[in-house]
């Protein structure tokens, strides 16, 4: 059995893929292409694999983004809180335990400031005798075996939708992806927050999924112009919610409750078993009230993470 620290041009991604196959908690976010964003996208950004292979196969593996800016490097499994932590068939507390062991091992370093990782079906408990603290984040989870989705599109936002002539279809070419972009920044201001991702981010994502079948990037078309878009990766028998904009001049004619409506049925008719509509801040009753009328269910789970003594100073110059 040996240890190893991989990148992505070093990764087996037939051991990587089955192990994720065969892994309970592997989500999209652990995939090799969702490491690969972010290193195409951000020059501060590189993806490391760290694993532990037996005879011709990964045993477990814990995906991370390292990010280094101003000389401080963190590590992130996965980056603003996507789903992550160690994945494996078979994982014991005590085979997880040496496993940390030896990641914190090889990640040590001066300029070291903390590692996060999120555990999203609450299976790595023991990260708090190796030094995490231990917090708590919601999502909302959409059962497609429970419900019927042609019950709920019968919603008066999105039969408003409908009646008002606004279409959906995926997006298809770059100028689609500009557009969105935009939608995405004007968002952001509107709702008084920074944008977290270049629009290469963007880009390099559309150039990876646009032929995959994980990628879903639904659009709103009103008058041939793009009024909002959803953005879904699907992985095993779950469809995920990762992102999504709208023209705050036409947010009257309800495009998020007809991507909505469009996503979840796409999700049903292709047999997807569970759809994850993604983080739900503290404190945000407008989300949670869409989520709950789409038939979401709240879910929470746990986040971990470890700072170094450096990473503790930062924290108190910073006021946190």
């Amino acid at each position: 059995m040996s240890f190893l620290v991989l990148d992505s041009s070093a990764l087996d991604e037939k051991k990587w893929g089955s192990l994720l196959v065969n892994s309970p908690q592997s989500t999209f976010y652990h995939s090799l292409e969702w490491s690969l964003i972010w290193e195409r996208s951000c020059d501060y950004a590189k993806s490391l694999f760290f694993i532990e292979e037996e005879g011709t196969s990964y045993r477990i593996g814990l995906p991370l983004v390292r990010i280094k800016k101003k000389g401080l490097v963190s590590y992130f499994s996965m980056p603003m809180g996507t789903y992550g932590g160690p994945v494996s068939s078979n994982l014991t507390e005590s085979s997880l335990q040496d496993f940390i062991h030896k990641v914190l091992t090889k990640i040590r370093s001066f300029t070291l400031s903390k590692i996060e990782m999120v555990d999203f079906e609450n299976s790595h408990g023991s990260l708090s005798k190796a030094g995490f603290q231990r917090d708590i984040a919601n999502t909302h989870l959409v059962d497609l075996k429970g419900i019927d989705v042609k019950q709920l599109l019968n919603k008066r936002g999105y039969q408003q939708a409908v009646k008002k002539g606004l279409d959906v279809r995926k997006a298809e070419k770059p100028e689609d992806i500009r557009r969105c972009y935009q939608l995405y920044l004007a968002t952001s201001r509107r709702h008084k927050n920074s944008p977290k991702y270049p629009q290469l981010f963007y880009e390099n994502l559309f150039n990876l999924g646009s032929k995959a079948g994980w990628l879903q990037w639904w659009l709103a078309i009103e008058r041939e112009k793009i009024a909002a878009y959803m953005i879904t990766f699907a992985f095993k028998k779950q469809v995920y919610f990762w992102d999504a904009a709208s023209d705050s001049e036409i947010l009257n004619l309800r495009p998020n409750d007809l991507l909505m409506g469009h996503s979840l049925s796409w999700a049903q008719n292709y047999n997807y078993e569970n759809f994850n509509l993604g983080s739900t801040p503290a404190g945000s009753e407008g989300v949670v009230k869409f989520k709950e009328e789409w038939g979401g269910k709240l879910k929470s789970y746990p986040g971990y993470v470890k700072r170094t003594p450096l990473g503790r100073f930062i924290g108190l110059l910073r006021g946190r």
